[in-house]
């Protein structure tokens, strides 16, 4: 084999040798940025969720508070001049009364279900009504040693006009909640009327939907930038062979002419 075909193969060797390089490196990089901004796009779609659930719950909190102090004042009106006809006040006659009892024992609703209900007690702490008849003739003091923050805020309803705030408790699977209170007097009868709500279910629907759409809008933004990529990719590899093809050539040229 001669000098000349030796250098041509020598000039097409390094030629190909550089061109495969520039191929992997362009790929490497682009893999790489696709990555980058995969991860990103995640990032910044997370926090736009935890932003939208902060402002959610704010906002939904606050218009929950809102339906529920209307509730309980209305209620508190309806049982007012009901119970102001009444001159003898007999607890197990006044059970019986099932318009007495609707009214005081209501729901309270969200457009996605229950989310609490109202209850009524004396300013004895005795329950005259709730949905649950069973807890019925007890009386709030029976609460101090096991639920103290229960009974506390209990205690102070008595003596003040309003009252709300949350409450730790417990639920049906045991798990730690909070839940909101509310409590009106009902003048002019000795009696206390209050709404006991789980406030979350005023925004966590509102979140669940919120975390649904982002996650659509992320998954497609994704997509969105594999496609890109892999076409960013196409293009790199179709100019690397194309650029690698001609300096080829080139090369080729100049080792014949040169050698």
């Amino acid at each position: 084999m001669s000098i000349r075909t030796y250098l041509t193969l020598s000039y097409l060797v390094l030629i190909l040798v550089l061109a495969t390089g520039i191929w992997a490196l362009a790929d490497k990089v682009l893999s790489q940025l696709t990555t980058v901004c995969l991860s990103s796009a995640g990032k910044g779609a997370q926090r736009i969720i935890d932003a939208n659930y902060r402002i959610s719950e704010e906002i939904l909190t606050t218009y929950g508070k809102t339906i529920v102090a209307t509730k309980l004042e209305d209620a508190a009106k309806e049982l007012s001049f009901l119970l102001g006809k009444k001159k003898v006040l007999n607890y197990d006659h006044l059970r019986k009364d099932n318009i007495i009892r609707k009214i005081a024992t209501q729901e309270i609703q969200t457009p996605e279900g229950v989310a609490g209900y109202l209850i009524m007690y004396d300013r004895k702490g005795e329950n005259i009504f709730h949905p649950d008849k069973q807890v019925e003739g007890w009386n709030h003091n029976l609460l101090r040693e096991q639920f103290p923050e229960m009974w506390h805020f209990m205690e102070q309803s008595l003596k003040k006009e309003k009252l709300s705030g949350y409450l730790t408790f417990f639920d049906e699977q045991n798990r730690e909640r909070r839940r909101y209170f509310a409590t009106c007097h009902i003048p002019p009868t000795p009696f206390v009327l209050a709404a006991v709500v789980n406030m979350d279910e005023f925004f966590l629907p509102a979140q669940a939907k919120i975390k649904e759409t982002c996650q659509e809008i992320v998954t497609e933004g994704k997509r969105s930038i594999e496609k890109s990529s892999h076409h960013l990719a196409r293009q790199v590899k179709v100019i690397s062979f194309s650029g690698g093809f001609l300096l080829c050539l080139v090369g080729g040229l100049y080792g014949l002419l040169f050698a």
